[in-house]
């Protein structure tokens, strides 16, 4: 479930409401704070209300366009039209409802969507309804857990879960912190280790590439550039990762650069020792 919004001005309103019943499949779901079924009879309301107790500040940013997108096929067979009017109505209760509503739904071939139109000024006071980035992320966290808790069988398209999230922004307890940070200085101290012997061992690229390998190292190249190596281990689920450390970390540019240099002149002495035997064949051989 994907949840999205679009603030439009007040010339928007009838194109907004024409686009959401013009979609294929649009079919009304529900509507909140108004009467009558067609267009006309909403904006006209909308423009009573707007007229009441718009200011010139409001006349950019009077409509909201919200829409609830599920695009997992496996969730959009489950899908009725009792559960979508119960979580529009949820969706209406987290968000308030003193504003105008119009909901529909759009069974497009990929997608079901739910659009909203949505006005920013209250019907009993000028007060503006505009949802600031933090307050509409939390209505996204809430509306998905009432949908998990409440129809079970859609469950192949949360985004905003409200476990995840909260995963993903747990906070470390100093042991844990101090754990982490000291496999990471294990890790680059091993891999520091490795990377040295490798160099020492090695005349040429090939050669130091494949020591590095045999070691479960690899390089790491840079647009071309050779700038460290990939480390490769397991974390205590027994995962394989990867860690990319530059050269600079692990301490040695210094003696990458001399290996480099010594690399090059290695190969520019074999290939004036080859120019050289091949200089002196051909010399023998004119003289046979």
């Amino acid at each position: 479930m994907r949840m999205t919004k679009q603030t439009q001005g007040a010339s928007s309103a009838r194109s907004l409401l024409r686009y959401m019943f013009n979609e294929h499949g649009a079919e009304l779901i529900i509507t909140r704070n108004l009467v009558g079924n067609t267009i006309k009879e909403w904006e006209d309301q909308y423009r009573h209300l707007f007229n009441k107790w718009s200011t010139k500040t409001r006349k950019s940013r009077s409509v909201v366009h919200e829409a609830i997108s599920w695009s997992k096929a496996e969730d959009r067979r489950v899908l009725t039209r009792e559960m979508l009017v119960d979580i529009a109505k949820k969706a209406i209760e987290l968000r308030g409802d003193e504003g105008l509503y119009v909901v529909v739904a759009d069974h497009s071939k990929d997608l079901c969507h739910l659009h909203f139109f949505i006005t920013t000024t209250s019907i009993i006071s000028n007060k503006e309804l505009r949802l600031e980035g933090g307050n509409f992320k939390q209505i996204r966290i809430d509306l998905e857990q009432y949908i998990r808790e409440h129809y079970p069988e859609i469950k192949h398209s949360f985004v905003y879960d409200l476990e995840r999230e909260k995963e993903k922004r747990m906070v470390m307890t100093d042991g844990d912190y101090r754990t982490q940070k000291n496999n990471r200085h294990h890790r680059k101290s091993h891999a520091h280790l490795l990377v040295k012997e490798a160099m020492e061992n090695s005349n040429t690229m090939s050669e130091l590439q494949d020591n590095l390998t045999r070691q479960g190292l690899g390089l790491l190249e840079r647009n071309t550039k050779i700038t460290g190596v990939r480390y490769r281990y397991k974390n205590n689920n027994a995962e394989v990762k990867e860690m990319k450390i530059r050269f600079t970390t692990l301490g040695l540019q210094k003696d990458f650069e001399a290996f480099l240099e010594r690399s090059n002149q290695l190969q520019g002495m074999q290939r004036e020792k080859g120019e050289g035997q091949a200089k002196q064949q051909k010399i023998e051989h004119e003289w046979t």
